[in-house]
């Protein structure tokens, strides 16, 4: 059954074809919500529930995808003003290669809209710009503005003496 398809029975109560959907966007929704938060399980319920709750209200089936990371966008959001977060890097397995470390760590100097764009939507989840747009409901030129900027930022992290010094050690 094609995702539009699935998404129309969905939304007259087919639960079969809500939790097929669910099953195909699961992976990219934990990881999004792993990458964003190193806690996903509450948030991914959250997420679910409200989308099962929410869906006859999605006008445009074929806009499921990016209806649906926004809904987690927004409860990452939420989770975060009413939780404590840890350190990125506190949350990597102590066997995670030192590149990915120092990578984890300077991306979580960025700011969240720059987290947004430059990890999760734009180099995890494969959205296009004009997606991320929809999806965190801002024009796609803020979108690329971000990403611009969140690369700058990025590659200014990793060239600092300690990025250098421990880019060299590996």
């Amino acid at each position: 059954m094609a995702e539009k398809s699935k998404v129309k029975a969905a939304q007259h109560g087919d639960e079969a074809a809500f939790t097929a959907l669910i099953t195909d966007y699961q992976p990219i929704l934990y990881n999004t919500a792993w990458r964003l938060l190193r806690q996903e399980a509450d948030v991914l319920q959250e997420t679910i529930l409200k989308a099962w709750q929410k869906l006859p209200q999605l006008r445009e089936p074929r806009y499921f995808n990016t209806w649906l990371y926004r809904i987690l966008i927004n409860e990452v959001q939420r989770f975060k003003r009413v939780s404590p977060s840890l350190p990125l890097t506190d949350t990597l397995p102590a066997t995670a290669p030192e590149d990915q470390q120092v990578l984890v760590e300077a991306i979580s100097h960025l700011p969240t809209e720059m987290q947004e764009v430059l990890v999760l939507y734009y180099y995890y989840v494969g959205l296009k710009t004009g997606e991320i747009a929809q999806v965190l409901d801002q024009p796609a030129a803020t979108v690329r503005t971000h990403l611009r900027r969140a690369r700058a930022q990025l590659k200014e992290l990793l060239t600092t003496k300690e990025g250098v010094s421990r880019h060299d050690q590996a």
